[in-house]
């Protein structure tokens, strides 16, 4: 509460502002969709093999393994 009272809005419009060009951005966005898609393409392969192998132990207590 104190160090707020003694930031005005003209202090803080005085800051440099740092934007990285629009191209460095879209590579960003493609990178972080990428990161996305094997994210999930992870988590379908996880259930899958869970899914096996739930399979697997209920046919190993059945005997037929």
């Amino acid at each position: 509460e104190a160090a707020r009272a003694n930031i005005s809005f003209s202090d803080i419009r005085e800051y440099e502002q740092f934007v990285p060009p629009i191209s460095l951005q879209e590579k960003f966005s493609e990178r972080v969709s990428e990161i996305r898609e094997l994210e999930a393409a992870q988590s379908l392969s996880r259930q899958r093999l869970g899914d096996l192998f739930q399979s697997m132990l209920h046919r190993a207590f059945k005997g037929e393994l």
